[in-house]
């Protein structure tokens, strides 16, 4: 389970570029491939988070705009910009990430930033 403020583990999968690529997202927004945007089904929409490929130690700031993956062992959805920012080939779909809250939306319309935001936004 995520929790905001906390860094969890697991694997992720870009969005299809042909399927969806018209399709809003949850927040109502266009889905557009080319953003640093990702989904995720524990983190609030609106969150910022660092993604990070723990294999290649490349990273990117993403907004959570839509909800999933709904696959057992995902933790989150990227973009196709994001994938390849964070050095993830088409070939190979799967890969292990790391994820760090950096701001959270609360429902009072407020913003959290999280202790370690700016040490993760600048690393």
């Amino acid at each position: 389970m995520q929790i905001a403020g906390h860094t969890h583990g697991g694997q992720f999968w870009p969005w299809n570029l042909l399927v969806g690529y018209f399709q809003p997202f949850t927040a109502g927004l266009n889905r557009l491939h080319n953003l640093m945007n990702a989904a995720s089904v524990t983190l609030a929409l609106g969150t910022t988070a660092k993604v990070t490929n723990l294999e290649t130690g490349r990273s990117a700031i993403v907004t959570i705009r839509d909800r999933g993956p709904y696959v057992r062992g995902r933790i989150v959805d990227l973009s196709p910009a994001t994938a390849r920012k964070i050095g993830l080939e088409r070939k190979q779909g799967l890969v292990k990430v790391e994820v760090a809250p950096l701001t959270v939306p609360l429902p009072d319309g407020t913003v959290k930033v999280m202790s370690n935001a700016l040490a993760m936004a600048s690393s």
